[in-house]
């Protein structure tokens, strides 16, 4: 059960990282962008291509402005990287019983006395 919660949680990560692409001022046009007929339409090959642009660009001017940490909030990897595991950190915060004070005290007990 639990990977479908995960599966949902990245489903969802990536629609608002497709959502905060799309309408950031200095990027913008990723997923909707003009077709050959001029009208705007949904690209997501060209979405797919520029979150894969981290890992696989050859261009070294590009990969150091994509790695630059004043650009992590672009960089597709880092941002995955970053969301999985604060979700991790928290649904496993979350699991976990809370501590009472029955169960401390036997610990905290003895140096009382």
């Amino acid at each position: 059960m639990s990977i479908w919660k995960d599966l949902f949680a990245f489903l969802g990560f990536n629609i608002l990282y497709a959502t905060y692409l799309e309408l950031n001022p200095n990027i913008g046009g990723i997923i909707v962008r003009p077709n050959s007929e001029g009208k705007k339409s949904i690209n997501l090959g060209s979405y797919i291509n520029f979150i894969k642009q981290p890992i696989t660009t050859t261009q070294p001017e590009v990969k150091k402005h994509l790695w630059n940490p004043k650009n992590w909030d672009i960089n597709y990897p880092v941002c995955a990287t970053a969301f999985m595991l604060s979700y991790k950190v928290i649904t496993y915060a979350v699991s976990q019983p809370l501590v009472t004070p029955s169960d401390v005290t036997p610990i905290v007990e003895p140096f009382f006395k």
